[in-house]
């Protein structure tokens, strides 16, 4: 689960949540923005590529 190291995010987090964000944009988000994973981890981590992972993280914050 993604806890630790939030409190400082919280507003963001709080109004990404509330947005109609995808499941795929959501998890790319928390994980680079709340733990701070690379691009280049969180593709290996989701099996995903590189090009996606950075899509749906530059959606996510559009919509944020």
């Amino acid at each position: 689960m993604i806890c630790s190291g939030l409190e400082p995010l919280t507003p963001t987090l709080s109004k990404a949540m509330g947005h109609a964000l995808s499941d795929r944009e959501r998890t790319c988000f928390l994980l680079h923005m709340a733990q701070g994973l690379t691009m280049q981890e969180i593709s290996s981590k989701l099996v995903l590529s590189r090009r996606s992972v950075q899509v749906y993280i530059t959606r996510a914050k559009d919509k944020i």
